[in-house]
């Protein structure tokens, strides 16, 4: 007769790195009534009963197969799946982080947006959006007669360049820009990041950003 041999179950990952994952699987057993314990190999290594490794996402069906020898032969087969339900983390930078002093003119603003994804390298990353806290053309006289306030933002495209007016209504606590980033990694898990430029109400300049100790 024919060894008996039986697979391990279904293994199900979550991605770890670079499109795969290293995956610790239970070897295959087998038994023979004849010819003791028959030789196992499987079609995704060189480990024989244990097909342990680097699997790639997706699913990868692994077939191990027991020969006793004798010319009889069983096989049985097991899905190895890497799945990435993951979303990238967004962070978004922008510099300047403040616009000063609010003198109504239009400012160069670059943002350095950073996408982190365990399983894709490369997410795609869009600008989303620009949204400012107040109208362009806020009523009454606490502001600049100005419209148009952000300027050169391309939504839908990966502009980290844009242009945003100094202004904001002195009667108010402040304009605050913020500028929305969506990454997507390869399987479609999409993530946003959201970047601040802030226009002070107050007429002083925001104070200085702590200055970093360095260690002797």
């Amino acid at each position: 007769p024919a060894p008996t041999i039986i697979c391990p179950g279904s293994v199900e990952v979550e991605c770890q790195a670079a499109g795969v994952s290293v995956i610790s699987i239970p070897p295959a057993t087998v038994a023979d009534s004849c010819s003791g314990t028959p030789a196992i190999v499987n079609d995704h290594n060189a480990g024989g009963a244990n097909a342990s490794g680097t699997y790639a996402l997706g699913t990868t069906t692994v077939t191990f197969t027991a020969n006793d020898g004798a010319g009889s032969v069983s096989s049985c087969s097991v899905s190895i799946t890497v799945k990435d339900t993951t979303p990238p983390v967004v962070t978004v930078h922008a510099s300047p982080a403040y616009l000063w002093p609010p003198d109504h003119t239009m400012r160069p603003v670059h943002l350095t947006v950073v996408a982190v994804d365990a399983c894709d390298p490369t997410p795609v990353v869009l600008l989303e959006s620009v949204t400012s806290s107040e109208p362009d053309d806020a009523p009454g006289s606490g502001d600049g007669t100005t419209t148009g306030d952000v300027q050169a933002a391309t939504a839908g495209t990966p502009d980290v360049d844009v242009l945003l007016r100094a202004e904001r209504d002195a009667r108010g606590p402040g304009r605050t820009y913020r500028l929305s980033y969506l990454a997507t990694d390869a399987s479609g898990n999409a993530a946003t990041g959201v970047g601040k430029v802030v226009v002070n109400r107050n007429v002083s300049p925001p104070p200085a950003p702590p200055k970093q100790i360095v260690p002797e």
